[in-house]
């Protein structure tokens, strides 16, 4: 039997010969150019490649966790100087604010990274937001070839709110309104839309995480809000309003039927004062998949300085209005809802 100085000394061998067979092994491959032959199969473009334009399937289940969690996150960080540091997991909510949350489900439909399709991708979530029969049967090409047929768009980019509504109007057989001026001046009208499960589409600069930011219109881009997320004074002791699943934050609602909250409560909802009371608007773009939470005060701001856009990003002909984007898309919304709706 061998000594341990013996074994000790086969070890240092088996590892002294592993390292030299390691380094008389040739080296792999190098990694695949960015001018790749076949850019669809190059290893270093699998990431840039992972939202291809279409629809991404989603529940509704996965959605209102995803609502539950984006609101227990902004409302954290709004009440990050209120919450006691030996409690983290339970918010004291300032002034006693309960926190109502109400939002439309519908699944992404992203816009791919080869045209300028934000405000068709928008459409397109639109279809199923006010249930049209057909919604699960249109794609992109459907909005983009009739823009173009009209004389809306080259590429797909849509710098006419006017027009954007025309098109969705004509596609999708509803009704739709052309909001001019800043978003504030019409927020009751607003709430009250999105409360019925209506969408609203907004253009904004959208930054890196894709949230409304000020570039002065050079990174304009469509979005879809589907809900809201106000604090408010609110007795949530009231059929129509029940807890979320979430644990992370107390007096955290979901309104589930309009139609049995009192009418104090939908005023007190409708008349909020974002100087005063949180306000967010959950959202959804063509570019990645999943739901979005945008501050009410940001996306105002930044629909209020779309004076520029830089052509750079999707380089070719463009249709502009006279004005350019200061023309066609600053200031401008559009509310969309069913054809024979009561308003």
């Amino acid at each position: 039997m061998n000594t341990p100085s013996e074994r000790l000394q086969a070890i240092k061998e088996q590892n002294a010969e592993a390292v030299r067979l390691k380094h008389k092994t040739p080296p792999g491959p190098p990694p695949p150019p960015m001018d790749w032959r076949e850019p669809t199969k190059n290893p270093r473009m699998v990431k840039l490649r992972r939202f291809e334009a279409g629809r991404v399937p989603g529940s509704r289940e996965k959605s209102e966790i995803e609502q539950v969690s984006l609101g227990e996150g902004e409302i954290l960080l709004y009440s990050k100087d209120l919450a006691s540091s030996a409690a983290e997991d339970s918010i004291l909510r300032k002034g006693g604010f309960s926190w109502i949350s109400c939002n439309k489900s519908v699944e992404s439909y992203l816009q791919g990274s080869k045209q300028p399709m934000c405000g068709l991708a928008a459409s397109l979530m639109a279809a199923e937001a006010i249930q049209v029969p057909f919604s699960q049967n249109l794609d992109l090409n459907d909005f983009f070839e009739m823009s173009r047929e009209r004389g809306y768009t080259k590429q797909g980019e849509m710098f006419q709110a006017h027009d954007l509504a025309k098109l969705i109007e004509e596609i999708l057989l509803c009704e739709t309104e052309v909001l001019e001026g800043p978003i504030e001046r019409y927020r009751r009208k607003i709430l009250e839309h999105l409360a019925e499960g209506y969408p609203f589409l907004i253009p904004h600069d959208a930054d890196h995480d894709h949230r409304p930011t000020k570039r002065n219109g050079e990174k304009s881009h469509w979005g879809i809000v589907t809900g809201f997320l106000v604090g408010a004074h609110i007795n949530t002791n009231q059929k129509g309003i029940v807890k979320t699943s979430g644990t992370k934050v107390k007096n955290h609602f979901f309104c589930k039927k309009w139609g049995k909250i009192s009418q104090e409560t939908k005023n007190a909802i409708f008349d909020i004062d974002p100087e005063k009371n949180p306000l967010f608007l959950f959202a959804k773009q063509g570019r990645a998949p999943g739901l979005k939470i945008w501050s009410w005060k940001d996306l105002a701001e930044s629909n209020a300085q779309l004076f520029n856009f830089d052509t750079s990003r999707f380089p070719g002909d463009y249709i502009l209005p006279a004005g350019g984007p200061a023309e066609g898309l600053n200031e401008k919304s559009i509310l969309i809802r069913p054809k024979f709706h009561n308003s």
